[in-house]
């Protein structure tokens, strides 16, 4: 009753004033718009987490599940692949955007005296966030190269091995401490961070599957021969597409250390991969809204249940069962993410 009660009343009672906004963002600029609609929903977003710092952690990690959803949506949904490597993707960018936090910004008992003055931090966070990226795409090339030259259901069972190795390898390496894991990291992710984040890799990752790289995806997808014969290259466009995704998932990563300022090899494992499989199956293949629908449904339903523990993995499973068996591609697959759909009022005839 506590969360259905406001559902129900908030609309009945905002309804005459948001018509009336909505009157007059018809006759602004679609920029202007966008500003506006993205500031009322950080608004939102930010009075329901001043509650509590539970709901701003859940609402961080929620806006982290978006990023890694979709970007692993560019590969199981828009390019027709079955990839399991997207948690050693997350170590990888978790690993490397903390190792250098703790080196350059903060004095760590592992990695000594920081080489940057601390208050440089904020302001170079960004670019750890993009180097934990690109450490991650790198590590896609040897994922990319061996299972595109090969079809079927190689990509899944390579992936699957890389991200195994890679959790291996950390937790045999001392100098990240092994199975211990990292601490110690700045807090450097507050809630406009992670909230600009998302909505810039929501527009990058939608700009990419309308683009022409993002069609060349769907042929490849729908019959991978016919659009080789169309001149598509699918090698190529197949390993771009992973790159992009894996970065991303690198991104994500480096944010989840930089939340809860701890992490471990364990992090990464087949718990983290159901999870992220589930939003993107649950959301809907193919789709940006789906990613989303998904990350923000599974994220704040598994919070909603964590009281009931052990019931808590029965619940969810059981409702993926249904999901699978009445909507098989998803609540909302293959729609397309036009962000005028939703800045834009539609007008009564």
């Amino acid at each position: 009753l506590i969360y259905i009660l406001p559902i129900i009343i908030v609309p009945r009672l905002c309804g005459p004033v948001l018509n009336r906004l909505a009157g007059w963002l018809v006759n602004v600029s679609s920029a202007v718009s966008v500003v506006i609609h993205l500031g009322l929903l950080y608004g939102i977003l930010y009075l329901w987490v001043d509650i509590s710092g539970y709901r701003l952690l859940t609402l961080k990690l929620t806006l982290i599940a978006i990023i890694v959803t979709l970007s692993l949506n560019v590969i199981n949904g828009y390019m027709g692949e079955f990839s399991c490597s997207h948690p050693g993707f997350m170590a990888l960018g978790a690993y490397s955007a903390s190792i250098f936090t703790l080196l350059f910004f903060v004095d760590d008992k592992v990695f000594g005296s920081a080489l940057l003055p601390e208050f440089l931090g904020p302001f170079l966070f960004p670019v750890a966030l993009i180097f934990g990226g690109l450490v991650a795409a790198i590590g896609a090339i040897a994922i990319a190269v061996p299972s595109f030259r090969t079809r079927g259901d190689y990509l899944a069972i390579i992936s699957l091995a890389f991200m195994f190795i890679v959790k291996s390898l950390i937790e045999n390496l001392e100098f990240v401490r092994g199975p211990r894991g990292l601490s110690n990291q700045p807090n450097y992710v507050d809630l406009p961070t992670a909230f600009l984040w998302t909505v810039a890799a929501v527009w990058i990752i939608n700009n990419f599957v309308r683009s022409t790289t993002g069609k060349a995806l769907n042929a490849v997808r729908d019959d991978e021969m016919a659009a080789d014969a169309m001149t598509v290259n699918t090698r190529r466009t197949k390993v771009v597409a992973f790159l992009f995704a894996a970065f991303w998932a690198g991104v994500a990563g480096g944010l989840f250390a930089h939340v809860l300022r701890y992490v471990n090899p364990s992090t990464f494992g087949i718990q983290k991969l159901a999870e992220v499989l589930a939003m993107v199956y649950f959301g809907g293949l193919n789709s940006v809204y789906g990613s989303i629908v998904g990350a923000v449904s599974l994220s704040l339903l598994g919070e909603a249940l964590r009281p009931l523990e052990i019931f808590k993995w029965i619940i969810i499973p059981l409702l993926l069962i249904l999901v699978m068996i009445y909507r098989p591609t998803g609540l909302i697959a293959f729609k397309e993410f036009n962000v005028m759909n939703l800045i834009s009022p539609k007008r009564r005839k």
